[in-house]
């Protein structure tokens, strides 16, 4: 039986995803610098968990914060330090690994180039309103997030 997902392009299935992405889904998309994302080593690219913290007033952008393997040794503690931890056994999509949201490193991606980078299984789950909460007050109370960047994103 044919589903409606093997009639559409892979073009319009990621903007239908974009589209219905909300505040609190994780996706994992493979990051080039111009991303904001550095690749390890020789790499030219970086597969990086995320979440979507905010969507702009009209639609064009979202706002995020990236999950980690681990913790930056070499960040400064205060950065250390907002960092929130996430549980495998409360998150299947972490494959079995606790890992670490940067609270510290807000960062914004457009839609056109969300909708680039999307591939078919790129939406992993969503973190729950507790969880969340916590996230967004933690990305808040970063004295250097840009202020101006969190209004465009509904976060103050």
């Amino acid at each position: 039986m044919t589903n409606i997902g093997d009639i559409l392009s892979d073009g319009v299935k990621s903007n239908l995803i974009s589209n219905s992405a909300e505040i609190g889904d994780v996706f994992r998309l493979k990051f080039e610098p111009k991303d904001g994302i550095v690749p390890k080593r020789d790499d030219d690219s970086r597969n990086k968990f995320f979440v979507i913290l905010g969507i702009d007033d009209a639609g064009n952008a979202f706002g995020f914060v990236v999950i980690n393997s681990i913790i930056n040794q070499h960040l400064p503690l205060e950065r250390k330090n907002l960092h929130y931890q996430l549980k495998a056994s409360k998150y299947s999509f972490l494959e079995g690994k606790d890992r670490f949201v940067d609270c510290s490193d807000f960062k914004q991606i457009s839609k056109i180039r969300f909708t680039e980078l999307f591939v078919g299984n790129s939406l992993r789950g969503k973190i729950d309103d507790e969880d969340l909460q916590y996230i967004k007050d933690a990305v808040v109370s970063y004295e250097d997030a840009p202020k101006k960047i969190l209004k465009r994103f509904g976060l103050i």
